[in-house]
């Protein structure tokens, strides 16, 4: 029986070593697999900004595309509407007037 006794108790040893090296191991990979996710977060999160930035420079150019273009059209509008008046000065006041009293009839039916 004693020697029973010891090699069961030889056993238990080598059985609590194992769990202690086992949990040393898990540990190990826990904290490998949580270095592992916080690489990736910090990856992720570079990237969504990345993406947001290229996102707001495209929306930037796309606005002071237009913004130029409306701008152009506008100047043009301009120089034509110039153009227009100086050769016909007359014809000019006379339409202003007509749209002015057509919008002014336009503007009284509404409020009736």
């Amino acid at each position: 029986m004693p020697h029973e006794t010891e090699e069961l108790n030889r056993e238990v040893k080598a059985l609590k070593k194992d769990i202690s090296k086992l949990k040393e191991d898990l540990s190990d990979a826990f904290e490998a697999t949580g270095n592992y996710g916080k690489a990736k977060l910090a990856e992720s999160k570079k990237k969504i900004k990345e993406s947001l930035k290229n996102i707001k420079d495209q929306a930037k150019e796309t606005a002071e595309a237009a913004y130029e273009s409306v701008k152009e059209h506008g100047e043009e509008a301009v120089v034509k509407s110039r153009e227009v008046i100086e050769k016909k000065p007359i014809t000019s006041v006379i339409v202003a007037f007509v749209t002015g009293a057509i919008l002014t009839l336009i503007a009284r039916r509404g409020h009736k």
